[in-house]
């Protein structure tokens, strides 16, 4: 059979193409971020751990703290070996950041069906263009090795997870969904959760068949696939989880409850207080949300939930049950599965911190949500206008097309300004970025210490300063080091580091004396997110006279020795 033209489904295609070059171009210009040192070093034991089974020196996993199955881990350990980004620590980061935005276009792509799902092809279309227009969600799909990943496997497991409600249960699809959720467990154990999923799309799909009959026989058939997927997705995730192969139910139980608790108490900037992460104000989460999110995706939602109240009350008391139809009840499980995790949270105050980061996996089932809400809105409008072609109604339809066009347009140049560091978004209902800065925790990443080093390194270069160096930042290392040129070397004596390298977080650039260099300063929209201090002259008194450097250097040292692990 010929598939006719669609063009929302060219629209699509044109977008995914469009995004993968820009991925390809532009991979390569983000700095090292904070986590991704965590993942090399866990994903290279992981991968030993498997080549010494293979040679036949299998000993057991060795990391009792390593709270995340390898999925991630290991495919990019593997796709490192055949070095596409070249040999060294560099070509393990860059591949890396190819990878995580490869899993960046997965989940775009997931929008795009679980959009196509609830709405047709438009609506598929705008999901996929929605999340890729979420700046956090962008600028963390090269960087992000944890989240991201996450996102992309979580937005899948939706996507079958809505098939679920409706679609014939074939072999093929059962083997699929316990595929995709064992992977989704083999990126974060939080993933465990879809078997709750799991079990409200089988009551919903035993609630469409209810005239059907034998609805208890139906509800065993449904609750034995419960348990052969929920084993599917169990043997799936092992293969990814070395720590788990010697006692796989009791690691699984001793991982869930320890991500359920993490331990981390550092310090949130938020709000322009200063807050332990386990003391945070209940609505941190939905307004990191609210003020991270562009203003037009923010408006399409709130014409769905006005639309979805409207439709609710007119229609509900006169076709009761008969208004849950099997496309209602779809877009009630991607609403449930973005506002499930948030209020889950919220009422168990769970340690949260670095913004919505931890949360980008719900900005899938909102993408297509508002985009599903876009489209009610222009159908809606464009009816309106059949009835009754006012002069009002016609401005509207113009309006909303035109609006969504400057909308793109604007968050294209948004992204070339903010590049590499989209994520640092804000919106204008908290000044954007320029404001924001001084309220928010914004790099906290640490990926901008690179542009620095280079920054730095075209002052000396300018001023044809060949000297070697050294160099110091106030925590994590390889944030700078990896990127240092041949006249820098790196030191853990801040004392005698003639130039001091820091971002803002916990007033880090405050953890040393020398003067701030203004033309190595790293900025954005006004918003200062590393700089350079000058200690040379303080090195020469030092040197020349046997003086010490300013007594923050030492304090800034037993600081570092205080701040809690930041992984």
């Amino acid at each position: 059979m010929v598939q006719t033209f669609n063009p929302w489904r060219a629209a699509t295609c044109v977008l995914m193409l469009s995004l993968l070059g820009i991925v390809l171009h532009t991979f390569g210009d983000y700095g090292m971020s904070w986590d991704e040192y965590y993942r090399n070093v866990e994903g290279g034991k992981k991968l030993a751990y498997y080549q010494d089974a293979f040679a036949g020196h299998w000993k057991p996993y060795d990391n009792n703290e390593d709270l995340y199955p390898g999925f991630y881990d290991l495919l990019h350990q593997g796709l490192n070996l055949l070095q596409p980004c070249g040999p060294g620590e560099l070509g393990l980061v860059f591949t890396d950041h190819l990878l995580t935005a490869i899993f960046g276009l997965l989940t775009i792509l997931a929008a795009y069906k679980v959009g196509r799902q609830l709405g047709g092809e438009r609506t598929g279309f705008l999901a996929a263009l929605f999340l890729a227009l979420f700046p956090h969600f962008y600028g963390h799909m090269f960087i992000n090795p944890k989240d991201i990943p996450f996102a992309c496997m979580y937005l899948w497991s939706v996507y079958y997870t809505l098939k679920l409600i409706a679609s014939p249960l074939t072999p093929g699809f059962v083997a699929r969904l316990a595929i995709v959720y064992g992977l989704t467990l083999g990126v974060r154990l939080g993933g465990i959760f879809f078997f709750g999923f799991m079990g409200i799309a089988f009551a919903l799909r035993l609630f469409l068949k209810r005239h059907e009959g034998q609805l208890i026989k139906k509800g065993l058939s449904y609750l034995g696939l419960c348990i052969l997927i929920a084993i599917g997705a169990f043997l799936v995730l092992l293969p990814w989880w070395p720590f788990a192969h010697p006692n796989p139910l009791g690691t699984l139980i001793h991982g869930l409850g320890r991500v359920a608790n993490y331990p981390w108490n550092g310090p949130v900037f938020f709000n322009g207080k200063t807050y332990a992460a386990i003391d945070l104000p209940w609505f941190y989460l939905p307004e990191m949300l609210l003020v991270t999110t562009p203003l037009f995706i923010l408006g399409a939602s709130l014409a769905g939930i006005l639309i979805a109240a409207r439709n609710l009350w007119k229609k509900l008391p006169v076709e009761r049950f008969r208004y849950f139809t099997a496309d209602r009840l779809c877009v009630f499980f991607v609403a449930f599965s973005l506002f499930f995790p948030i209020a889950a949270v919220i009422l168990k105050h769970a340690t949260l911190y670095d913004g919505i980061r931890h949360f980008l996996f719900v900005l899938g089932p909102w993408a297509a949500l508002a985009a599903l809400a876009a489209g009610k809105l222009w159908d809606g409008l464009q009816e309106e206008f059949r009835k009754k072609p006012t002069l009002s109604l016609k401005l509207l339809r113009f309006a909303l097309p035109a609006s969504a066009v400057i909308f793109v347009l604007n968050m294209a140049l948004e992204y070339r300004v903010m590049h590499p560091y989209q994520y640092v978004y804000f919106n204008s209902l908290v000044g954007t970025e320029t404001r924001a800065w001084n309220s928010f925790d914004t790099e906290y990443w640490g990926t901008c210490h690179r542009e620095a080093v280079e920054l730095l390194s075209q002052h000396l270069a300018r001023a044809k300063d060949h000297k070697v160096y050294k160099v110091t930042s106030p925590m994590a290392p390889w944030l700078v080091e990896d990127f240092l040129p041949s006249n820098m070397v790196y030191t853990v004596d801040w004392r005698e580091a003639d130039f001091f390298i820091s971002f803002l977080r916990y007033n880090a650039d405050m953890w040393s004396d020398g003067a701030v260099m203004e033309d190595c300063v790293v900025y954005r929209h006004g918003a200062i997110l590393a700089i350079v201090r000058d200690r040379r002259k303080i090195i020469a008194a030092q040197r020349n006279g046997g003086a010490k450097g300013h007594t923050t250097s030492m304090v800034s040292g037993m600081l570092l020795d205080l701040l809690p692990d930041l992984n």
